[in-house]
């Protein structure tokens, strides 16, 4: 008996066809006070408002930030944000130092890891509207800040109280951004030079510190657990560093950029270096907490950033900012700023900043 002949082509008849693949990718920048924490009950409860209603700022401390109550179903809809797109916790800063260790403890506590830390990212207000793009979503409880993000080119969703609610306006958000893809986004300017210092490498020596305290392993990475607030606080400033901020400050304002690390002390000890290099408890509202590699998304043609890594600055540059590459001559470096502000402003006819009131000791 003969053997059946052996099949020569594949059936393409019986193949499932596939969707189109989706390559959209989304960022989600979640609020986290009025979002994910009840911070009105928690202010409520522990007696932080004033006459008016208002918070009292000054008395909101490490612990009282670290305790804050999380609104029921607030890990589930986290949990959900993430599998929509990249997402990050977005905060503001005030002026307390226990504030910035307080929230990096509240995201540790909240997502079970200290990895979740590298996703929290801390600026002011005004900061934070330069992070829309016309595929990133902020989720907010504020009016006023949603208006703001869209204006400024991004996907606002307010959120009311209701998860369920917010998740199906984000997938709607989403769908009609695949049906109809907006322009390419364009970076414009804000109207207002600022200045952007990557603190690490620029006015504090770093590296030198890991090297001299022996905070680096035998594969020479950062032995992250054992940088203690100490060991921030004591990062040595460049000889000449305090005097080269107090130059750049005539050219436009200045915000302090610095990572997220895998451990609150890592948040709380920059910003008591940048509080003590700064003179001034008001130098925390200066400071931008995010990853090194989402720099970028600052960057306007307004904007400069002085930073010592090339790739930062090539980054910076391609996305419509201006770059200044820090090799450790101030003279150098402040000589070039003043020449970028000055060449911006006279293409764009705006009258150089007034100079800024020398600092005050505190």
């Amino acid at each position: 008996m003969s053997k059946s002949p052996k099949k020569q082509f594949k059936d393409k008849t019986k193949k499932k066809s596939k969707a189109p693949k989706d390559d959209t990718e989304f960022e989600i920048y979640c609020d986290m006070d009025g979002v994910l924490t009840d911070f009105d009950a928690h202010a409520k409860a522990h007696d932080k408002l004033n006459e008016k209603g208002q918070p009292k700022w000054e008395e909101l401390d490490y612990a009282w930030w670290s305790t804050m109550p999380a609104y029921a179903g607030a890990k589930e809809f986290d949990a959900k944000l993430r599998k929509l797109g990249r997402t990050r916790k977005l905060s503001a800063p005030i002026l307390n130092v226990g504030c910035f260790r307080g929230k990096a403890e509240w995201i540790k506590n909240f997502r079970g890891s200290t990895f979740g830390l590298l996703d929290l990212l801390l600026a002011r207000a005004e900061a934070k509207n330069l992070l829309a793009r016309p595929n990133h979503i902020l989720v907010d409880d504020r009016q006023k800040n949603i208006d703001q993000w869209v204006a400024a080119g991004g996907i606002g969703i307010l959120h009311s109280g209701d998860y369920a609610d917010t998740l199906k306006r984000i997938r709607e958000a989403q769908d009609e951004y695949r049906r109809n893809p907006p322009k390419p986004f364009v970076a414009k300017p804000t109207g207002a030079v600022e200045i952007f210092i990557g603190t690490n490498g620029v006015l504090a020596d770093f590296q030198g510190h890991l090297e001299a305290e022996g905070k680096l392993d035998a594969q020479g990475k950062e032995k992250w657990d054992e940088l203690d607030v100490k060991w921030w606080k004591g990062i040595p400033a460049y000889k000449g560093a305090k005097e080269f901020y107090d130059a750049v400050k005539q050219e436009g304002a200045v915000r302090f950029l610095t990572g997220p690390v895998p451990h609150p002390d890592g948040f709380e000890g920059p910003a008591e270096w940048t509080k003590n290099f700064g003179r001034n408890k008001f130098a925390l509202l200066d400071i931008i907490v995010c990853r090194s590699k989402d720099k970028m998304l600052l960057a306007r043609p307004d904007k400069v950033l002085i930073d010592d890594r090339q790739a930062n600055i090539d980054a910076w540059v391609k996305a419509g900012g201006i770059g200044i590459l820090h090799k450790g001559d101030f003279a150098d470096t402040l000589k070039r700023v003043k020449e970028a502000v000055a060449e911006y402003n006279l293409a764009h006819r705006i009258k150089p900043a007034a100079a800024a009131k020398p600092p005050q000791p505190k």
